[in-house]
């Protein structure tokens, strides 16, 4: 049986600093930060890209890795006052063995 290689992604947070956890290809950065207990990401959806509590920005680096969001996914964040250039939902990001090291940031809620 193979298992999955665990890969490194930093959280970083508006109040609570930087939480780097180990996660597994496949789950979204939402599951991820909700089962490590992430501040600031509540996914009150459920990950349906319906709410815009999993709100995240990536640097330009990472960009390339996390790809622009989906035209319903840019709708959404659209609608958040706090929306950066690079903004994505973290429930609309899958994680893969590409994205080891990944930092993120979580945005400030305004909820």
């Amino acid at each position: 049986m193979v298992t999955a290689k665990m890969i490194s992604i930093s959280f970083t947070t508006p109040a609570d600093g930087v939480f780097t956890v180990q996660a597994k290809p496949g789950q979204s950065l939402m599951s991820i930060s909700l089962a490590n207990g992430i501040p600031g990401i509540l996914g009150d959806c459920g990950g349906s890209a319906a709410c815009g509590t999993c709100h995240i920005r990536v640097s330009e680096t990472a960009w390339g890795l996390v790809g622009a969001p989906t035209p319903g996914e840019d709708a959404l964040l659209s609608s958040l006052t706090n929306r950066h250039p690079r903004s994505r939902l973290a429930c609309q990001v899958t994680v893969d063995e590409s994205m080891q090291g990944l930092r993120v940031e979580v945005a400030e809620q305004e909820y």
